[in-house]
């Protein structure tokens, strides 16, 4: 506990060089991080928290940079909560029997059979919100050709939990590391390329 307030303490401190805004967010962020563990007991869905807490940077970074959040920034926020919703669902799958023998709640468990459905969706609008902002942003052709990648991608964890076997559920959950990949790399390298 002693550690959680020097972190909290360290990371409040990096928040005196920013605005308002940043703070108010910021604020905002530590509650849903602070009551996130609890929301297994409370909530069907509590992948729907993670996703907000995992994703939540991205607004605190466009309130500092430009003391607002841009509709890019909020297409960013959107596709990332999105993807988190899929690869934690997939990581949920895994650990279901688990959850169910101590009376935890997640989206494994709250969709069902309808969860392999529900993971390819929602990778889906994750990829379509990526595309939409590369459109507005006028991100180089490069970018495209990751979120084909990723449209692959997809389609094997389709494969994997269509199942739901816990281990290739488990796999489907790892493999969301070269998703990360594959969205990074279309993103740095034409700006690499042009060094």
């Amino acid at each position: 506990m002693i550690l959680f307030f020097i972190l909290i303490s360290l990371s409040a401190s990096l928040l005196l060089w920013t605005n308002k805004l940043t703070i108010l967010i910021a604020c905002m962020g530590l509650l849903i991080a602070v009551f996130y563990p609890l929301t297994k007991r409370f909530f069907k869905v509590p992948q729907f928290f993670l996703g907000l807490a995992f994703s939540w940077g991205i607004l605190m970074v466009s309130a500092a940079e430009l003391d607002r959040i841009s509709s890019t920034s909020l297409i960013i926020f959107l596709a990332c909560f999105f993807w988190i919703l899929a690869y934690d669902t997939a990581y949920a799958m895994s650990d279901k029997e688990g959850d169910l023998s101590i009376g935890l709640n997640s989206s494994a468990i709250t969709f069902g059979k309808h969860a392999p459905a529900l993971i390819v969706t929602f990778h889906l609008i994750s990829l379509s919100l990526w595309s939409l902002c590369a459109l507005l942003e006028k991100m180089s052709p490069i970018f495209y050709l990751s979120i084909f990648v990723c449209l692959g991608l997809v389609f094997i964890q389709f494969l994997l939990v269509k199942n739901e076997e816990p281990d290739k559920c488990l796999k489907a959950f790892k493999q969301n590391n070269w998703i990360g990949f594959s969205i990074l790399v279309g993103t740095m390298l034409p700006y690499i390329m042009q060094m």
